[in-house]
């Protein structure tokens, strides 16, 4: 296992960044989770005893659904997934509990120029926890007494195979007892991680690789670019190309970060007030800018639909949108 190291040195700040503008969710209301697809994006909250989830354009017009679904369940964890199916439905279901009535975004305006169903659909397996969906297919893994389990499905929640993943995936891994299991589809594959050590599943064959630390969730490159997977841990981000075997080193400071890969900019690290704009090719990865962020504990950050902006969420429901230095 090779792990890269960037060796280019921070810049001095000095590109800045510009606030495109700012706008508020509902109140009242603790905002958990976001997710993107297309144009618009979806925006999971709670309260005592509701869910609600939002889907929104980024000038700030949003449409709202609610359910009974008290919060611990909420927070126990939620398939919350775009179907990849431009638009047109949102699988959401509780880990623990009975699945949620189907319900529908109507087709409204010009923003909203489509119907979306948001739920539990049928087709998601009852077991499949946790599920991801992508453009090739649906993934699912569970790990239970020393076993590991990674299950292939269709986009309709169809079985095709399963494969056994507990010796790349559990055999001499560091993890601890809060040790999170995260999946990502990867073009034609999936990369799951759990404690230190990440796999990425593809054709049958499984890579491994042993992280510094505790993997805490991954992102994966925008569509329709280089597949690859930004490796967030508890200290740092490493970057791993689907065609490549290393490993390579975006940051090691940065405390639990979250990340984004903008439509045509740069990646961007987030943790705490701290942000890294990162400039990210094949030839390797240069700093372009670091900032305050004006955010202490923001929940998701995400590309907008418009070339070189992202948005950073906040648990209030604020959200700020910012356009990234040329």
């Amino acid at each position: 296992e090779l792990h890269r190291r960037r060796t280019t040195p921070p810049p001095l700040p000095g590109r800045a960044l510009r606030v495109v503008r700012r706008f508020d969710l509902p109140a009242q209301i603790e905002w958990l989770e976001v997710r993107t697809e297309g144009n618009w994006f979806y925006a999971l909250g709670v309260t005592e005893k509701r869910l609600t989830v939002l889907r929104g354009i980024w000038e700030g017009e949003f449409q709202s659904l609610s359910w009974e679904c008290p919060r611990e369940v909420v927070k126990g964890g939620m398939v919350f997934e775009p179907t990849c199916d431009e638009g047109n439905a949102l699988a959401l279901a509780p880990f623990a509990t009975l699945p949620l009535e189907e319900k529908v975004f109507p087709n409204a305006d010009l923003f909203f120029n489509r119907r979306c169903v948001a739920g539990t659909p049928a087709w998601l397996p009852a077991a499949a926890r946790p599920f991801a969906i992508g453009e090739d297919g649906a993934w699912s893994i569970h790990v239970a007494g020393g076993q590991g389990i990674l299950s292939v499905y269709t986009k309709r929640g169809e079985l095709l195979r399963t494969m056994e993943v507990t010796a790349p995936l559990l055999e001499s891994a560091e993890r601890g007892p809060g040790a999170r299991l995260c999946l990502v589809p990867l073009q034609l594959g999936a990369v799951l991680a759990l404690g230190n050590r990440l796999v990425h599943a593809c054709a049958g064959a499984f890579e491994r690789h042993n992280l510094p630390g505790p993997i805490l969730r991954l992102q994966p490159t925008l569509p329709h670019t280089r597949p690859g997977v930004v490796v967030l841990l508890e200290h740092g981000a490493h970057l791993h190309w689907r065609d490549g075997r290393d490993m390579i080193e975006l940051e090691r400071d940065l405390a639990a970060p979250r990340a984004a890969f903008v439509h045509g900019g740069p990646l961007v690290l987030l943790s705490g007030t701290q942000a890294v704009l990162l400039d990210v090719t094949g030839q390797g990865v240069k700093t372009i800018a670091r900032f305050d962020a004006g955010s202490r504990n923001a929940i998701a950050i995400c590309p907008t639909a418009t070339r070189g902006q992202f948005a950073v969420f906040e648990p209030s429901g604020q959200v700020t949108i910012f356009q990234a230095p040329d």
